[in-house]
């Protein structure tokens, strides 16, 4: 970070790559760069938490720094977790057990020369099969096609001969084999949106599409259907449509945006790994729109903040932003660095802060569940109600009764049970703006 002047994130990857080289000359599977990186940076900040506090004399300070200093000559192991699995040479194998041991006995002096030839011998045989194996089509369909010309043309009768003088010059057998491209584009907004419902990939469309064709008796040769024209026309309509739904979101100058988004972990849309996006919506006199699902980085008011201008910048609604609606934690509502307080600046006026009623209302549910049961709890899993949850299909139901039918408990809510069942009826014939409300009466 200080010599190449990058940020975290960009330095990891950089050191990543590097010494990503080694264990790829090693021949020992490594994890994906994305855990490769966070591994990496946890490792940093543990040694950043432990510079903070260097000037510390207690003895647990002083265990956690011999700790650390302990690990610095361990194997930094990116290794696939499987790795010893997958590894087919031995020799490898035991190379990467006697690195994961302490002071790391053994290392790598110079290129394995035996084994480097045999990789280039089993290259070089793949070459030449791949060679033959297209030599081989390629004469096959050649003599195909002249046989069916040859066939073709001693059945013609002498009329036929002068018509195909009158056309011009006969084509050679390589000219006849020459595949004919499909010009029909049959893919629709409807049928690239169902795709995309479906989650089906580009490949899995080609077959479908296929298989759907000659059900139907299409000449293939007609209909374009391949990966890339797939993709290609998925990818344009994806943007029609969003470009659609962006001119169609019609404001006043004179109405007022409240900007409401949310963090979430969702998994990625190519890859086996979560990503950070960001929701973002947009409330308007009664109407929400959402404006984007931005990918991020990294979770900081930073970067939240600058996601939410540029999608408002591309949507052009700027100037109509009065309020901002998010949950209380530190990344939002931070006084240095929070995401309201950037917004504020790149928006260069005060806007109104409406933090979540949801969780100002949990600061004060969880004081009073801490005065009533005597528990004190930093988060929606309460050991005692999860305990009960999990223990719940061990319960034999048809032995007990609702509480209700106790007699002390009816008696303490007899009064008011009538009025807390009106209550849930009525409510539940009103339009509730969230389906929690809903279950919960």
């Amino acid at each position: 970070m200080r010599e190449v002047k990058l940020n975290i994130n960009e330095s990891s990857k950089l050191v990543i790559k590097e010494v990503s080289v080694f264990w790829q000359k090693a021949r020992i599977p490594i994890k994906a760069e994305q855990h490769c990186i966070s591994k990496l940076q946890k490792y940093y900040y543990e040694w950043r938490d432990l510079q903070k506090l260097q000037h510390r004399k207690t003895e647990t300070q002083q265990k956690k720094n011999e700790q650390f200093i302990s690990t610095l000559n361990d194997l930094f192991d990116i290794a696939q977790v499987d790795a010893l699995n997958i590894m087919k040479i031995e020799e490898d194998r035991s190379f990467l057990i006697s690195q994961r041991q302490k002071n790391r006995p053994g290392s790598m002096l110079g290129v394995d020369l035996k084994i480097t030839r045999k990789e280039e011998r089993a290259a070089e045989r793949l070459k030449v099969f791949e060679e033959n194996r297209k030599r081989t089509y390629s004469e096959m369909e050649i003599a195909t096609t002249f046989r069916d010309t040859t066939l073709l043309s001693d059945a013609s009768t002498s009329e036929d001969e002068e018509d195909m003088n009158q056309l011009g010059p006969s084509k050679s057998p390589t000219d006849c084999t020459k595949k004919v491209r499909g010009n029909t584009d049959f893919i629709t907004a409807k049928l690239a949106a169902a795709f995309d419902r479906c989650k089906i990939s580009d490949r899995d469309a080609v077959h479908i599409l296929i298989a759907t064709a000659e059900a139907l008796v299409k000449d293939l040769n007609e209909l374009v259907i391949n990966r890339t024209s797939i993709r290609r026309s998925r990818i344009c309509l994806r943007k029609e449509r969003a470009e659609n739904i962006r001119n169609n979101y019609k404001i006043s100058i004179d109405d007022s945006i409240t900007i409401h988004w949310d963090g979430k972990l969702l998994p990625a849309l190519t890859g086996k790994y979560n990503v950070d996006r960001l929701p973002i919506v947009a409330s308007c006199n009664g109407k929400e729109q959402l404006l984007g699902v931005p990918a991020l980085d990294t979770g900081t008011g930073v970067d939240q903040a600058n996601a939410i201008f540029q999608t408002l910048e591309d949507w052009c609604v700027t100037t109509n932003i009065q309020a901002l609606c998010c949950d209380t934690t530190a990344s939002n509502m931070g006084r240095i660095k929070g995401a309201s307080v950037l917004l504020e600046y790149l928006l260069q006026r005060n806007i109104l802060y409406m933090p979540c009623r949801h969780h100002i209302f949990e600061i004060v549910l969880r004081s009073v569940f801490e005065v009533k049961f005597g528990i004190t709890t930093s988060g929606p899993d309460v050991p005692i109600f999860k305990r009960f949850r999990e223990f719940w299909s061990n319960v034999n139901t048809t032995n007990f009764e609702p509480g209700i039918k106790n007699e002390y408990v009816e008696k303490l809510l007899h009064n008011v049970s009538t009025e807390i069942i009106k209550f849930c009826i009525s409510y539940l014939n009103k339009k509730l703006p969230r389906e929690d409300y809903r279950e919960l009466l």
